[in-house]
């Protein structure tokens, strides 16, 4: 390009300014000014169409734009605004082909989502074009969004079916079946076509029937990281787009005000300096040229003059972590090492660049020999990496992990197990697929319980001396799933000589050994490693393996003690109740009744030091019981469901239990005064329903029980049962004469005749007859 590069620059600049104040007559003026300089710009062409573009000169944006397209063909951005004005000017067709055009371009650079925005215009300003439905049900499908692409190949296929080709019809939608067996629509689409019936072609949606309306500057988006881009990058790259990314938008902003305050989109007046964030005495201008010049250096690789364009735009008063993290790359890139690390570790606070930043600052310390620093800043973005691939409630737990992993590092003297730290986490960060080597490398680690914090990488890396350990596990894995043993303990022998002190790979030839039948030895392996995560304070863990432990050992009482201690250290106080009681399950299968009791009554003791549910306490007391009842111990048996009964009222089982025990030690009244007791808390809960299934379970159970046939009868009566009250009270009444108590039978014989029973006569007649006796 010929012309007068500097007075381009200032004119760009002005015109920049202008349209900063929205003065988009100016700013067309100095815009047009530029190209007398540098005829076919393609940035100055660009922006020139976007200044008649908010003064409404239509036709005069659009040959600005195809200008622009002409001299950038491989820049969506010109053909995605000659697609807009074409619609509004109300000429869809050749709208219809530059947006195509314009997804096509987009797509080709990466840029999924704005792809997708412009296949829809596409689809949206002709409802018929087969190519962009294809197109939108293909990435919606590659997405995993199903029920988007079924919707887009219905939509091809309804146009297929039109145009006569049924059988490609047919295929589509059973592609669409494949993706989601469930989907209705598909379903009924496959049916429609079955039946020779026409499936509806699509139409333009509702409410944009008249020419599009042109947006105004306010609301264009500052670009995005595609999905596809970040997941096709390593960190460094990713981070590096994001920071120019979010630079580059700002050419295309006008007001701060309306565009979201984030790390990926911050008007200017919020990146300019705390100190002078009103914006007074600083050249926004000026600002703005420096950005322009930026992405244009950097993307023709020119980071030297990159990077001091930034520095003069931080100067003149920007600020904001993307500014620093892009300068510190490009100063990185050039070997300006010392200036690099100041800008790096400014930008390493915001989320969005710490992960690239402590990658680059680790490498920055290495080259200079500092091995200590260079492990601890690589630690710092495997912790940002680690924590990107869990889900985001584990986020924060798992970045509290790292901290003692790291504080620890700090400490090591040895520079070749630093230096072999930063070439693991290396290996493992820098390349496009580290998200998914990380999520691989997380499914070796040691399974945790559902409610655990998930365990930090940085355990295998930090253990091993070689960066294959990763590897190494995932075949000691895979060899176990397919039952070959011995093969599998080389390979974790093989790796122990890497990682001697990475204990997962110790449990691992633990499970090794209990699956070949060593299990003495598998449990002095798991006990081994337990005492070593506790020393460590890792007593989850411990917990864990001591769990595994009594599995394969259940009949270990002084397992079971150790585990049940360091339950109660951690604070499982439910978790350790819980062993108490199997620990004295297992001295109740060895009929040692006394030890299981103690056990049980320990147990029932922490349940109520520590406020557990009274279920728990119930649940104990009802097992000491049954061990009281097997030793015919009545009398503490009744104490102990008279405990139950102070914890829990309404238990009617225990109510049963006492009832039963004092009859057996010849205490009717008590029995009776437990039966009232009970029914009189039902009676005022209104609880008819319950009482009537305890009398009748009492009655059944202490058939010769009367008290209990007489409350049952009564009960029957209050409940409105009247035919069951008359047959209770007969039944009452016949056994009341077996016993020889005439005069409780005339009572039952009365109380009977009160219900109005449709025999009542031959009652009347019967009752006469006992009273003549």
């Amino acid at each position: 390009m010929a012309g007068n590069q500097e007075r381009f620059h200032k004119l760009m600049n002005q015109g920049h300014s202008a349209a900063w104040e929205q003065d988009w007559n100016r700013a067309a003026g100095f815009y047009r000014q530029a190209l007398e300089e540098i005829p076919g710009h393609p940035l100055a062409l660009s922006n020139l169409g976007l200044a008649l573009f908010q003064m409404g000169m239509y036709p005069d944006a659009l040959k600005s734009y195809a200008e622009a397209a002409k001299h950038a063909p491989n820049d969506p951005i010109p053909m995605e605004r000659i697609a807009e004005i074409l619609e509004h000017l109300g000429n869809p067709r050749r709208a219809a082909q530059a947006a195509l055009r314009a997804a096509e371009l987009y797509a080709r650079a990466g840029d999924i989502d704005k792809a997708i925005d412009a296949w829809a215009r596409v689809t949206r300003i002709n409802p018929e074009d087969e190519r962009a439905h294809s197109r939108l049900a293909l990435v919606f499908e590659k997405q995993g969004r199903r029920d988007q692409a079924v919707t887009e190949y219905i939509a091809v296929a309804s146009l297929q079916q039109h145009r006569g080709d049924v059988a490609e019809a047919m295929t589509t939608i059973r592609h669409a079946l494949e993706i989601a067996p469930r989907s209705l629509p598909a379903q009924q689409a496959l049916r429609m076509i079955q039946e020779n019936r026409r499936l509806p072609k699509p139409v333009r949606p509702r409410g944009n029937t008249t020419p599009a309306e042109i947006p105004s500057v306010k609301r264009l988006e500052a670009p995005q990281p595609s999905a596809a881009e970040e997941a096709q990058a390593d960190p460094v790259t990713e981070g590096q787009r994001r920071a120019l990314q979010l630079l580059a938008s700002l050419l295309f902003e006008g007001d701060a005000d309306d565009v979201p305050q984030d790390a990926g989109a911050r008007g200017l007046q919020a990146l300019l300096q705390g100190n002078r964030a009103d914006g007074g005495g600083i050249d926004q201008s000026r600002i703005l040229l420096h950005i322009s010049r930026l992405v244009e250096l950097q993307s023709l690789e020119n980071y030297q003059e990159a990077a001091g364009e930034l520095e003069r735009a931080l100067a003149a008063g920007l600020d904001h972590p993307a500014v620093y993290f892009d300068l510190g790359w490009l100063q990185y890139k050039t070997g300006r090492l010392e200036s690099a690390l100041r800008n790096l570790k400014k930008s390493r606070t915001t989320p969005d660049f710490a992960l690239a930043a402590n990658y680059l600052i680790g490498d920055i310390y290495r080259q200079q020999g500092h091995l200590r620093d260079a492990a601890v800043a690589i630690l710092e973005a495997l912790k940002s990496a680690d924590s990107q691939v869990v889900p985001p409630e584990q986020a924060a737990d798992l970045q509290q992990l790292y901290i003692p992993i790291i504080e620890a590092q700090a400490t090591v003297d040895d520079e070749e197990a630093h230096n072999q730290l930063f070439a693991n986490v290396r290996d493992l960060l820098m390349r496009d697929d580290w998200r998914s080597r990380l999520r691989d490398a997380r499914m070796r680690l040691p399974t945790a319980s559902p409610d655990a914090p998930p365990a930090p990488l940085a355990e295998i890396l930090t253990a091993a001396s070689s960066g294959h350990i990763v590897e190494s596990l995932a075949n000691v894995e895979r060899l176990m799933r397919q039952g070959f043993w011995r093969s599998a303990m080389d390979e974790a022998f093989w790796a122990l000589q890497h990682a001697p002190t990475y204990l997962p790979l110790h449990t691992y030839i633990g499970d090794l050994l209990s699956q070949q039948g060593y299990i003495p030895e598998a449990i002095a392996k798991f006990q081994a490693v337990a005492r070593t995560h506790h020393v460590r304070g890792e007593s989850r863990r411990a917990a864990q393996l001591l769990e595994r432990v009594i599995q394969l050992s259940p009949l270990d009482i002084a397992i079971r003690q150790q585990l049940i201690e360091l339950l109660i250290q951690m604070g499982e106080v439910e978790a350790a109740v819980e062993h108490y009681l199997n620990m004295a399950g297992v001295y109740y299968n060895r009929a040692e009744l006394s030890r299981a009791r103690n056990t049980y009554m320990e147990a029932f003791r922490m349940a109520r030091q520590y406020n557990l549910e009274t279920e728990h306490a119930v649940k104990i007391l009802y097992r000491m019981a049954d061990i009281d009842m097997q030793s015919l111990d009545w009398r503490r048996a009744q104490r102990v469901y008279e405990q139950i009964r102070s914890l829990v009222p309404y238990d009617a089982e225990a109510c049963l239990k006492l009832i039963d025990l004092n009859l057996r030690l010849g205490d009717d009244a008590h029995a009776r005064e437990e039966m009232d007791n009970f029914l009189s808390s039902l009676a005022q809960a209104g609880n008819w329903q319950d009482a009537i299934a305890f009398l009748e379970r009492l009655s059944e159970e202490q058939e010769g029980y009367l008290p209990a046939v007489r409350r049952l009868a009564e009960v029957y009566r209050r409940a409105g049962a009247v035919d069951k009250a008359v047959q209770t009270y007969d039944t009452l009444a016949d056994r009341l004469l077996d016993s020889g108590d005439s005069e409780g039978a005339i009572r039952a014989i009365e109380a009977l005749l009160k219900l109005n029973p449709p025999n009542a006569e031959q009652y009347r007649a019967f009752l006469e007859q006992l009273r003549q006796k």
